[in-house]
């Protein structure tokens, strides 16, 4: 295992089980594209993954919005996460597109961004929301 992927550590926890199985599923899924594009794993296999990691990411963002809703999170701050969301989504689907009509794309630098993006959203971006989910006793 190499230091370049994602290790997650409870400083990844937002203290809401569902959320955080779902956060170490996609973290798992970020790490399995590091391994594919590493050991030149073939191209239908990265797309695989993507694909796999676009339709998990639409389902875990919908989880979490619908947790946020029923928890009565700030509309303001509500509308800025689901905004991170649709940009991260639109991002991974543009990038697919993208990347099935030429291969050469298909290299580090989408794990690179996926890795950074998540590791933030994760550490930053998921933060403003912990305490207040816990605090309603949310699962």
């Amino acid at each position: 295992m190499t230091t370049d992927q994602i290790l997650w550590n409870d400083e990844n926890s937002v203290g809401v089980a569902s959320i955080d199985e779902q956060h170490k599923q996609l973290v798992a899924i970020t790490n399995n594209l590091f391994q594919a594009i590493v050991r030149d794993a073939g191209v239908e296999v990265i797309f695989g993954i993507l694909d796999e990691m676009a339709r998990y990411a639409d389902l875990h963002f919908a989880h979490e919005e619908a947790l946020l809703t029923e928890y009565g999170f700030p509309t303001d701050m509500l509308e800025r996460h689901i905004g991170e969301h649709r940009d991260l989504t639109g991002k991974v689907h543009d990038f697919i597109r993208r990347a099935r009509q030429n291969n050469d794309l298909i290299d580090l630098e989408v794990y690179d961004f996926l890795r950074d993006w998540m590791t933030d959203h994760l550490q930053r971006t998921d933060r403003t929301y912990a305490d207040f989910l816990c605090a309603r006793g949310a699962r």
